[in-house]
């Protein structure tokens, strides 16, 4: 039986319901962070190595406080989004996909990654902790150009009408094959047009585009961060409020209809979600306060909290599971913690 120690990671992110073909494409997207993706009852975790992340580190610092390099590589990555744009939707439009558009779809995707990866924790934390002005300034810089970098993102996974469904949908007919077969595929058995449906895996993990059932495997989990209904971990802004809670998570099953929940937000409610990305923006102008599972100083939710001037906390691993909105808590953001309080 095969051990992995989820101790000598760092849990990425967190989400409900993606196919097993996008399972695959993330896989592939950070394998060289020797990532390794757990699928449980439904939900998907997104794991990376800590010593890969202690590298990636050292090298975003060394992008962020050079101007010259950063500056290189965000106009090369403005230039980048405009054409994945126009790459995508002439796939999409053609009156017939080729196995090289196929394959030209998924580089387009992975190429926008080798990018987009740049702004995510495991390159900017260390960053973030600097006090010199040179890296202060490209990280502003870097935090109004990211949230056009993710709403491609989102265009590509998420919703009925994104790029990904869309085009398998358009493979499935074209090809004769169920669209279900094809979510559930890797992603390079689409690029070859061949039918390996995984639908049946429930408990799965996979590492190097390999996939093993849970049952094969032997998980020595992280510790809880979680003590008589305290939740904590670290402060993107700082503050203390107490309020009532509002959970909203958008994922794979629900993403169309994230505006119909952002509309039940009242005033003064704290948002508590797994992460925030730019179809929350409207939530902003609302809340006071908001709470993710996921970590890192440059996350939408910490960029938009200092932005707004709001308390916020991240990394609790899994604040939307304990929390329950209308649930009252009392948020310290300059302890590290939030805490439910019964009325």
């Amino acid at each position: 039986m095969m051990k992995i120690k989820l101790t000598d990671y760092k849990r990425f992110f967190e989400v409900k319901w993606a196919p097993f073909v996008v399972s695959s494409i993330f896989q592939h997207i950070y394998h060289n962070m020797n990532a390794i993706v757990i699928n449980k009852s439904k939900n998907i975790w997104l794991y990376l190595t800590k010593e890969k992340i202690y590298e990636t580190e050292k090298e975003g610092l060394s992008i962020y406080w050079n101007d010259k390099l950063f500056n290189k590589y965000s106009e090369e990555f403005t230039s980048l989004l405009e054409q994945s744009y126009n790459k995508l939707d002439t796939i999409i439009d053609s009156e017939k996909i080729t196995q090289k558009d196929i394959k030209n779809f998924f580089d387009i995707i992975f190429i926008f990654f080798d990018f987009y990866r740049k702004t995510e924790f495991f390159y900017t934390d260390k960053a973030y902790k600097s006090e010199l002005k040179i890296v202060k300034n490209n990280l502003e810089k870097m935090q109004k150009l990211k949230f056009k970098w993710r709403t491609l993102l989102n265009n590509i996974f998420l919703g009925s009408k994104c790029y990904l469904y869309v085009f398998i949908k358009i493979l499935a007919i074209q090809n004769n094959i169920s669209y279900e077969s094809l979510l559930n595929s890797f992603y390079f058995d689409i690029i070859n047009i061949k039918k390996t449906d995984h639908k049946n895996i429930i408990d799965y993990i996979l590492i190097w585009n390999q996939y093993l059932a849970l049952t094969d495997l032997d998980i020595e989990h992280e510790d809880s961060k979680i003590d008589n209904n305290i939740i904590k971990w670290q402060i993107a802004n700082k503050g203390i409020l107490k309020w009532y809670v509002r959970v909203i998570e958008p994922d794979y099953d629900n993403f169309d209809s994230v505006n119909d929940e952002l509309l039940k937000i009242k005033e003064w409610e704290i948002l508590v979600c797994e992460s925030t990305s730019p179809e929350l923006m409207l939530a902003f102008e609302k809340i006071s306060a908001v709470i993710t599972n996921q970590w890192w100083m440059g996350s939408h939710a910490a960029i938009l909290s200092r932005e707004f001037n709001i308390p916020c906390i991240v990394w609790t691993w899994n604040a939307s599971k304990i929390l329950k909105s209308w649930d009252y808590v009392l948020l310290n953001a300059n302890e590290w913690f939030v805490k439910k309080i019964n009325q």
